[in-house]
């Protein structure tokens, strides 16, 4: 009887001595590897999120620069910034176009009355376009964005600075009023304009202006 008991002791005590050095024995290599690699790949992730959300934001900021620069315009043509004691001037934005043209830079203007209609060589758009010697402000895009096309819509009629090689963009407001101008090289006035605001990576926001001076950035 002692026998068995001093038997079924010895091989408790082994039992236990063996889980403890389970216990104690810590990560093989191969546990290690596996957990070294969820956890690059867990932040990997984390950091590419982190990246295309960085520049997600900074798109969405120039998109509101253009959009805001519009509206600097606006008020500008709503107060009448007094210009050499000349307070009849309008206050527009203008954006060069051109199907080969990289546009990363865009002009707010002060658009005296002249008399002249240079600016629309179809005829019928007036003075309401960027001139020489009537520039107010030039607005440079840094870190790779570019407006990368522009589109201008009359009713069913929608002509694009890519697909249809529209030369220029002029966006005009005069004094009562809040509504804009729209002007192109033809010689229609449109109704309303979608900018394209492009980043390096191809992603894209658009500011839309419509004749009644509503500016919407999506």
């Amino acid at each position: 009887g002692c026998s068995l008991l001093m038997l079924l002791h010895s091989t408790s005590s082994l039992h236990s001595s063996s889980v403890r050095v389970r216990a104690l024995r810590g990560f093989t290599i191969v546990e290690l590897m596996v957990s070294v690699v969820i956890f690059v790949f867990i932040n990997a992730v984390i950091l590419v999120r982190h990246s295309q959300f960085n520049a997600q934001i900074l798109l969405t900021n120039v998109a509101y620069e253009v959009g805001l620069a519009v509206r600097e315009a606006q008020v500008y043509g709503l107060g009448v910034r007094g210009a050499s004691g000349n307070f009849s001037a309008s206050y527009g934005v203008h954006f060069n176009g051109g199907s080969a043209t990289t546009l990363d830079s865009f002009q707010i203007f002060r658009d005296f009355p002249d008399g002249s209609n240079d600016c629309s060589p179809s005829g019928g758009a007036g003075t309401s376009c960027y001139e020489s010697g009537e520039l107010l402000e030039h607005k440079q895009m840094n870190g790779g964005y570019t407006i990368s096309d522009f589109c201008i819509t009359q009713g069913g009629s929608t002509l694009c600075k890519n697909a249809d090689n529209v030369q220029f963009l002029d966006i005009v407001f005069t004094r009562p009023n809040p509504d804009a101008a729209i002007r192109s090289n033809t010689s229609l006035t449109w109704t309303s304009t979608t900018l394209t605001v492009r980043s390096r990576e191809g992603t894209t926001r658009t500011v839309t202006v419509t004749s009644t001076g509503q500016i919407t950035v999506q």
